[in-house]
């Protein structure tokens, strides 16, 4: 499924959901939105947003429910309410709570939410405020330092050796027949996708569709495999990935 026509619902456009929703929205995701205000939700709209009526609209609707409300009772009302999204949830959908809330009370949320219909519930309080949702720091700062601390890991070593040299792979974990030969592509791709896992998160940084973007992490990959030195190279993009992931999350905040 692609970010084009991934499908979600937000229930709450306060200050911190609006932001959420117009970055979706900018996106080209396939945004419908609720809240207890409609009149709110008149920005949203006129930029591409449907408007709910019911927050079990939404579950009808999407495959993820964002909330992103004042507080527990406030998500209790609006998931578990006679027209609540829990009404039309099913165990392919997914609601992700981004309020302020109770630890307790949201475990207690989750886990009633999950015996009634099935659907699972992820907890993700946000920080930064609405001008870091509008602009993306915390994605973009979360995941360069992720991708910055990876290229240290041992992980990322063993991983890195295996795709330098595929032709020893090959020759030294030779199965033979069609399940042989699917194994060991299985097993060669495991370590492909454990070097450059992250290199496709940072497409999150830069832009899914930015070419420019896309030739340089291309490039970073090219280098890192085939250059002599290409691990060294592989740690000064670590610091300098950590370093303005920091940057962006300080500034963030």
């Amino acid at each position: 499924m692609s970010h084009t026509n991934l499908k979600i619902g937000c229930a709450g456009a306060g200050v911190l959901g609006g932001a959420i929703m117009q970055r979706l929205l900018e996106s080209r995701c396939d945004v419908m939105v609720w809240n207890r205000t409609p009149e709110r939700l008149q920005a949203l709209t006129a930029f591409g947003a449907k408007m709910a009526a019911e927050p079990v609209e939404l579950s009808h609707h999407a495959d993820f429910i964002l909330t992103c409300l004042t507080d527990g009772a406030a998500v209790e009302a609006v998931v578990f309410g006679s027209k609540g999204v829990a009404v039309a949830g099913s165990d392919d959908k997914i609601l992700i709570d981004m309020s302020t809330a109770d630890p307790v009370h949201t475990t207690s949320m989750a886990a009633r939410l999950l015996n009634q219909c099935g659907m699972r519930w992820i907890d993700a309080p946000i920080s930064g405020g609405a001008p870091a949702a509008r602009n993306g720091h915390l994605i973009a700062g979360g995941v360069l330092v992720l991708a910055g601390i990876f290229q240290f890991t041992p992980w990322k070593h063993a991983c890195l050796e295996h795709c330098r040299t595929p032709l020893q792979f090959l020759t030294e974990r030779r199965r033979s027949g069609p399940s042989g030969a699917l194994l060991m592509g299985l097993e060669h791709g495991t370590f492909c996708l454990g070097c450059c896992w992250i290199l496709m998160a940072l497409l999150l940084v830069g832009g899914i569709m930015n070419l420019y973007w896309i030739a340089g992490l291309t490039f970073f990959v090219v280098v890192e495999k085939l250059v002599k030195y290409g691990d060294k190279i592989a740690y000064v993009a670590g610091v300098l990935m950590a370093g303005t992931g920091t940057y962006l999350l300080v500034s963030a905040g």
